[in-house]
Formats: structure tokens, C-alpha cells, sequence
């Protein structure tokens, strides 16, 4: 459990971070299907780990701040148009 809570935190912050509004809602479709399978699949084959795996979502909003500050600093460098990074999602 401790593993997944740090992966979906984690998750959730480099998504945070990298991802510009017109390529997050490019990718929402599925962003949304991922988060529709995983807590079910949490849920499912770990029950009594999933309060602790949801603790995830806690930690992010923690973390949010200075995930923030790490996204104004990526974006200030950003090099590259959406329409550049959208070619490498041909097919979503």
C-alpha cells in the first residue's frame, strides 16, 4: 500500500507539473478512464489498503504548493508547442 500511495501521489503531481490546460483537457478522456479503473481495482483486490492508498490524494493537496512552484519554474523553460507534444499521442 505504501507503494501505490506514493505512485498515485506522484502521479498526480508530474501531471501537476508538465501537463498545460489544452494538453490536459486533450488527454482527459483518458486520464478520466484511468481514474475510473484504478480505485475500482483498489478497492476490489485491496480493501483494507484502500483508506491507506487514498491518503494519496491528502498528501498531493499537501503537496500542492510547492508542486506549483515546480510547475512555474517547468513551464517558465517550456520549449516546445501542445501541438508538438500532441503528436506523440497519436491515436488517444
Amino acid at each position: 500500500a505504501f507503494f501505490q500511495r506514493h505512485v498515485l501521489k506522484n502521479r498526480y503531481m508530474t501531471l501537476t507539473k508538465n501537463l498545460t490546460p489544452g494538453i490536459f483537457l486533450f488527454l482527459f478522456p483518458s486520464l478520466l478512464l484511468t481514474e475510473a479503473l484504478t480505485w475500482p481495482y483498489f478497492l476490489l483486490r485491496r480493501p483494507l489498503r484502500t483508506p491507506y492508498i487514498a491518503l494519496a490524494g491528502m498528501d498531493y493537496l499537501r503537496l500542492l504548493p510547492l508542486t506549483l512552484r515546480k510547475r512555474r519554474l517547468i513551464q517558465d523553460g517550456r520549449r516546445v508547442s501542445d501541438r508538438y507534444i500532441r503528436r506523440f499521442f497519436k491515436g488517444f
